[in-house]
């Protein structure tokens, strides 16, 4: 049901005005720029609301005049209202007209300043119990509206109620007419105007228990509009036009009209008549400017297809790419596991003489190993399939790993000083992707310094947190300074030594500041060092979670059954196992897996992709059918896609990511308390 709401008629309005004032309306609509997408509740009057179609209401005339302070028509969709919050937080670049600000709506919205008022009441039959005061009890019924913030306030305020939810203001008004609730909890401006509008007696309000002001608000990365929304909401405030638009749909203002109020409209209507002869003035202008506008409908229509078909395009070319991608990531590091994990046998079975070799061999395969995952990680992030997970965490636990594993590699050359501040900041950002960011700063200052002092230290300052790398290294000569975040550019390494890198490192930590937004910057004098930085925002505390050191693994017999497609994977697992003491069944397929295993294991280590359609998931939870949920299961995987994570988070199972050493193999066990104890 749509409830219309009538202002009293404008007046000294001459019909030539009328028709002037068409005309300019016509031509400037014609001519305007791109409109602002305003989203409103198709049924909040006198905010906003839907009559006979058109949208109206006091929120409508502050969406049109806010478009008009810059210069823009205004496109207002009025609908449901849940649904144009989720359109504007998926799709942004859309404005939604009228949003209470509450801390859970801040997580996806930004805010202009205040417009208007949005108190919340109890709405009571006069005759009724509670019409002295509203006093909560078990049985006690309280109608909300869907979809607003009455319910939120409600449940907070008077625990021990019964919450009703209503469609709207309407429906919640009938019910407590009928006594099917005991009080309506409303947007107390909102529903005086409705009682008014429809002239319903015997309801009265009770002294407001919220009082909130309503604001425009856009999805949060909308900064620019956010910017141009609240310099209009201060132009109107400042001229005095906010408040006259307010006074005109003052609910003391709306009333039903009386009969000589409707005998002014009929007389309205004859001067409204005399209006038609002086806009036939203008009709053969409008004919012009209709064709004029057939012809740019035509246009429009026309480059709309085109870019429809050219996002089709682009979206094959996107999938076609995700699915190389998974292809690749997956068959390019199976032979590289098995090279990786032989290696490491073949350790102790190399003479004195040979070992030199073997050392080189391992460089060459960390150098491969690296260049592959460099490869894959600025393909995955162009391609746009790396999805951040933010969350808030103490950054003093990523800084004790960097320091545990880099100031060796300092000490090494001798005349390095490798140093790390401790910081109990807590930051907001995807713990990963910023350690990755972070290693791979250090990583470059270490190629770039023989000597000297390697620094990281930290800044904190309105609401941020600026992570700083300082060396004191051959330092960038001002016209590199924006060629190191290209890939494979170095610095002196013209013969492309890879001991010095591969040239990828500061590549990836540019993609990755954008796709998390974190500003980087780099200042530097050449032969004096330099000074690379993040900045990160600052989060809530968050509890601190302590790692036990890893221990020697040592299987002591234990039963582990490996399942790997790959056969020369296969055997240089279960050769690892085995060399750390576990019996291993070893199985190329999950049913093969079921029919040979006799007892319980202690540990599941699967690859993800099997043949025929089966997972690594899927045959560590069929194991676990037959022994017990709580069997510990690893996926082993090459492809790093988000479905292989989020599968085996829902199955509580810790990934590894090929190629992986033995070392990381060993880490995974440690981490989960699988199997791993000092040596007997």
């Amino acid at each position: 049901m749509n409830v219309g709401f009538r202002v009293p008629p404008a007046r000294s309005l001459s019909p030539l005005a009328i028709a002037v004032l068409c005309l300019i309306a016509f031509a400037t609509t014609s001519q305007a720029a791109e409109p602002i997408v305003f989203y409103g509740d198709e049924n909040l009057p006198p905010y906003e609301h839907l009559d006979d179609g058109v949208p109206v209401g006091v929120n409508v005339d502050l969406m049109k005049a806010v478009a008009r302070t810059l210069g823009r028509p205004a496109d207002i969709r009025l609908g449901n209202w849940g649904e144009a919050q989720r359109v504007a937080r998926e799709r942004g670049g859309v404005v939604l007209g009228f949003l209470g600000r509450t801390a859970e709506r801040e997580k996806d919205f930004a805010f202009t300043q205040s417009t208007l008022p949005a108190d919340f009441a109890f709405f009571v039959r006069a005759d009724g119990p509670f019409a002295e005061g509203l006093v909560p009890a078990p049985g006690v019924k309280i109608g909300v509206p869907r979809g607003g913030l009455a319910r939120e306030f409600v449940e907070r305020l008077e625990p021990g109620v019964e919450v009703v939810v209503v469609d709207d203001s309407i429906d919640g008004t009938r019910r407590l007419l009928r006594g099917r609730i005991d009080a309506l909890a409303a947007n107390a401006w909102a529903e005086r105007a409705l009682l008014r509008e429809l002239n319903i007696r015997g309801i009265d309000q009770l002294p407001p228990f919220e009082r909130r002001t309503g604001n425009m608000a856009v999805r949060k990365d909308d900064v620019a509009l956010l910017a141009d929304l609240d310099r209009a909401v201060g132009e109107l405030k400042h001229s005095g036009e906010f408040d006259r638009i307010i006074d005109r749909w003052s609910p003391r203002r709306l009333h039903i009209y009386s009969t000589s109020e409707l005998g002014l409209a009929i007389a309205a209507g004859g001067l409204l008549a005399a209006a038609v002869f002086a806009l036939g003035i203008a009709v053969h202008a409008l004919r012009r400017k209709q064709r004029l506008l057939a012809s740019e409908i035509a246009r429009r229509a026309r480059t709309e297809k085109e870019l429809r078909e050219a996002t089709a395009r682009a979206e094959d070319a996107v999938e076609s790419r995700s699915k190389f991608l998974a292809a690749a990531s997956h068959d390019l590091r199976q032979p590289l596991q098995s090279l990786l994990l032989f290696q490491e046998l073949l350790a102790p079975h190399v003479a004195e003489d040979g070992r030199e070799a073997l050392k080189h061999l391992g460089r060459g395969l960390d150098a491969l190993r690296e260049l592959l995952n460099g490869l894959l990680d600025i393909s995955r992030l162009d391609a746009g399939v790396v999805a951040p997970s933010i969350e808030d965490f103490a950054l003093q636990d990523l800084i004790e790993q960097i320091e545990a594993a880099y100031k060796p590699l300092a000490a090494a050359k001798g005349d390095l000083t490798f140093h790390i501040d401790p910081c109990p900041a807590v930051v907001r950002s995807d713990p990963t992707l910023l350690g990755r960011m972070v290693r791979n700063l250090v990583e470059n200052a270490l190629r770039y310094t023989e000597a000297g002092r390697i620094d990281v230290v930290f800044v904190a300052g309105a609401g941020q947190l600026r992570i700083e790398v300082h060396d004191t290294g051959m330092g960038i000569a001002p016209e590199h300074l924006d060629r190191i975040w290209e890939e494979f550019h170095q610095l002196g390494n013209p013969e492309r030594d890879r001991n010095r890198g591969l040239g990828l490192g500061l590549a990836i930590v540019r993609r990755l500041s954008v796709l998390l937004g974190h500003p980087v910057e780099v200042t530097s004098r050449p032969g004096r060092g330099s000074v690379f930085s993040i900045t990160v925002p600052l989060g809530v505390e968050a509890p601190r979670q302590t790692q036990s050191p890893l221990t020697a693994i040592a299987g002591a017999g234990d039963y582990a059954v490996l399942i790997d497609d790959d056969p020369i994977v296969l055997l240089g697992l279960k050769t690892i196992f085995e060399s750390w003491g576990f019996q291993v069944l070893a199985a190329g397929s999950i049913d093969q897996a079921l029919s040979e295993l006799e007892r319980r294991p202690e540990i599941v280590v699967a690859d993800y992709r099997l043949r025929d359609g089966h997972s690594g998931a899927e045959a560590i939870w069929r194991i676990r059918d037959l022994w017990g949920a709580d069997v510990p299961g690893v996926v082993l995987t090459g492809d790093t896609g988000e479905a292989v994570r989020d599968d085996a988070a829902a199955h509580g199972l810790s990934v590894i990511y090929k190629p992986a050493t033995p070392r990381q193999l060993a880490e995974i066990l440690d981490k989960g308390k699988i199997a791993a104890r000092e040596p007997s």
